[in-house]
C-alpha cells in the first residue's frame, strides 16, 4: 500500500447477505471518500454476497473479512493487526463490534491517527440508563483511551450510554441514520401494481404496513390484534408485514386461527438495492409497533421518504424520528386500541394521510438524508469537503 494514498479501515460486524440500508451507507461513505481521494477498506463479518459486491464495486473500495469481530479473541486480534499493517489506515471506524474491545489499543499502536466507533444499539423494553459501578467505569475508560470519537445515533442512544459515565462526555456525538431513497423518485402505480401482484394483494385494498423482524420485541403481535379492531370497521384494508423472524410461522397461524389471514400478508425479506420502496409507496399507512427502545429507526425514515404516514411507539429513538401530529402519530406500546384508533383516522381521510405523509418527506430532505449525513461524517473525519455531496447530482 502506498503511504500518500490515504485510506479509512471500516470494520462492521455484520453479515452482508443483501444490499441493506447498511450496505447503502458503507457506499455513499466510499462514494464520498473517493471523491476526496481517499481509499476505503471495509471488513465484514462474512464474505459478502454477489449483489453486495456488486453494489460496492467502486474504484476505491477493497472488501476484506473479518469472523466475528464482536468477539475479542486470539484470531479476530491476528486477523486485524494483519488489516493494520496491510493497509497501514489513517483511519478506522467501528461498528457492530462491541463498545469495549481490544481494537482500539492495536490501532493505535500501528500509527492510526484517528479511531472512532459508532453504537447502533437498541435497548430492551423498560431500561433505564444508570451510572456503571466504579470499576467499571475506570476499566472502560482505560481499554478505550485511544478512542477519539463514538457517533450515537440518536438524542436516546446518547443519553443511554453517557449517563453510563464510562467514556469522556465530550467525545461523544449524534449523528442521525440516513437513507438514500430521499434521492431517488418515489415508486408509481406500475411499481405499486407489481408489488401487490407479486404478494397477491387485491386491488382496491389499503395496505398497512411494518418493516421489521417478526418477533415480539418489534410488537408484531399488536398489529395483529389492532388490524382486528381496524377489519370489523374497514374490512377493505390488508395489512402486510415485511421481514422475517423466528416468530414468523407462529404469527401466520395465529392470523389465520382468527379469521383474518386472508387480509394479512407475511411477505419475508425483500431483499436489494430500493427494493423496499414500491412496498412503502403501496402502503396507505406504515406503522413501527416496537416493544424495544429503538436506537433510530430505519424504516420509518424510509417509509417517510416515500411520503407515506406514519403510526409509531412512543419508543427510544423513534419520537427524533417522528413529529408527532406533523408526520405521524405517537402511541404507546402494547396498546392495538389505540393503534386501531390512528390507523382508521388516516384510513378514512385520505387528505389527513396525504399531509402527514408530504410532511415527512420533507422531514427526511432536511434531517435524515445518508448524502448529508454521509458528508457530516467526513466532516467529524477532518476530511475536508471540496464538493457539496446536495451538489453532486447537479455537477
Amino acid at each position: 500500500m502506498r503511504n500518500d494514498t490515504p485510506v479509512i479501515l471500516s470494520v462492521f460486524g455484520i453479515d452482508p447477505k443483501s444490499v441493506s440500508c447498511t450496505v447503502e451507507l458503507i457506499h455513499e461513505i466510499s462514494l464520498q471518500l473517493g471523491e476526496q481521494g481517499w481509499k476505503s477498506v471495509i471488513c465484514y463479518a462474512q464474505p459478502p454476497v454477489d449483489e453486495v459486491r456488486r453494489h460496492l464495486a467502486l474504484p476505491n473500495v477493497t472488501l476484506e473479512v473479518m469472523a466475528q469481530p464482536w468477539i475479542a479473541g486470539r484470531q479476530q486480534a491476528i486477523t486485524f493487526w494483519r488489516l493494520l499493517r496491510r493497509y497501514r489506515p489513517r483511519i478506522v471506524h467501528l461498528h457492530f463490534t462491541g463498545f469495549v474491545n481490544p481494537y482500539y489499543w492495536m490501532a493505535r499502536l500501528n500509527g492510526v491517527q484517528s479511531i472512532f466507533f459508532t453504537d447502533h444499539s437498541s435497548r430492551p423494553e423498560g431500561h433505564v440508563p444508570r451510572r456503571a459501578p466504579l470499576w467499571k467505569r475506570c476499566a472502560v475508560r482505560i481499554i478505550n483511551a485511544p478512542l477519539d470519537r463514538v457517533f450515537s445515533i440518536s438524542n436516546f442512544s446518547y443519553r443511554s450510554i453517557v449517563t453510563l459515565d464510562i467514556f469522556p462526555k465530550e467525545r461523544f456525538q449524534i449523528m442521525y441514520n440516513g437513507t438514500p431513497l430521499i434521492s431517488r423518485p418515489i415508486p408509481g402505480e406500475e411499481e405499486q401494481r407489481q408489488f401487490r401482484l407479486q404478494y397477491g394483494i387485491p386491488e382496491g385494498r389499503s395496505i398497512v404496513m411494518q418493516v421489521s423482524w417478526v418477533i415480539p420485541e418489534k410488537g408484531v403481535q399488536d398489529l395483529v390484534e389492532a388490524a382486528r379492531l381496524v377489519l370489523a370497521e374497514r374490512p377493505g384494508t390488508h395489512f402486510v408485514v415485511a421481514g422475517d423472524g423466528a416468530f414468523r410461522e407462529q404469527y401466520t397461524k395465529w392470523v389465520a386461527e382468527l379469521g383474518i389471514g386472508g387480509h394479512f400478508t407475511f411477505t419475508g425479506t425483500i431483499a436489494g438495492a430500493g427494493a423496499l420502496a414500491p412496498a412503502y409507496a403501496s402502503a396507505a399507512v406504515v406503522c413501527q409497533l416496537s416493544r424495544w427502545q429503538e436506537g433510530f429507526g430505519v424504516t420509518i425514515i424510509e417509509a417517510m421518504s416515500c411520503g407515506r404516514p406514519i403510526v409509531a411507539t412512543r419508543m427510544g429513538g423513534i419520537p427524533e424520528v417522528v413529529a408527532e401530529n406533523e408526520t405521524g402519530f405517537l402511541v404507546p406500546p402494547a396498546s392495538p386500541a389505540i393503534v386501531a384508533a390512528k390507523l382508521l383516522e388516516l384510513l378514512n381521510d385520505p387528505a389527513l394521510a396525504e399531509k402527514l405523509g408530504q410532511a415527512g418527506r420533507r422531514r427526511v430532505e432536511e434531517k435524515f438524508s445518508l448524502t448529508l449525513n454521509v458528508a457530516e461524517c467526513l466532516d467529524a473525519y477532518g476530511i475536508a469537503q471540496s464538493v457539496k455531496p446536495d451538489l453532486r447530482a447537479s455537477l
